[in-house]
């Protein structure tokens, strides 16, 4: 789906990407230790709802597009519930799509892993 829109987009110098072979978690807790900027998830429902169940990811922002799907994996689920989120700003695109960002923190759902 994507193929064809990202090698046209210039998003800045990305530095060199690291392969973590360990706990992302531990990985991303290290990293918000050292200087620098944010971290960004695309992409990975897997990996995101792992971090959200253990509590590391600060803000989400979330794109919302018109249009609706029977079936798909959901990102908050039976074992990931959103806790207490702060809408921060809405920023609305062409056809409709809007970016909501929010503060606060998921809480993993009784009995989640």
């Amino acid at each position: 789906m994507f193929a064809g829109h990202w090698p046209r987009v210039t998003s800045g110098d990305w530095k060199e990407a690291a392969i973590v072979k360990t706990s992302a978690t531990r990985e991303i807790e290290k990293l918000k230790q050292q200087s620098g900027k944010d971290m960004v998830i695309w992409g990975s429902i897997s990996l995101a709802q792992s971090l959200m169940n253990d509590g590391v990811i600060d803000e989400y922002q979330l794109i919302v597009c018109p249009a609706v799907l029977v079936e798909g994996r959901r990102l908050f689920d039976e074992h990931v519930s959103p806790g207490e989120m702060h809408l921060l700003s809405t920023r609305s695109f062409d056809r409709g799509t809007v970016l909501l960002s929010y503060s606060g923190e998921v809480v993993a759902a009784p009995g989640a892993c």
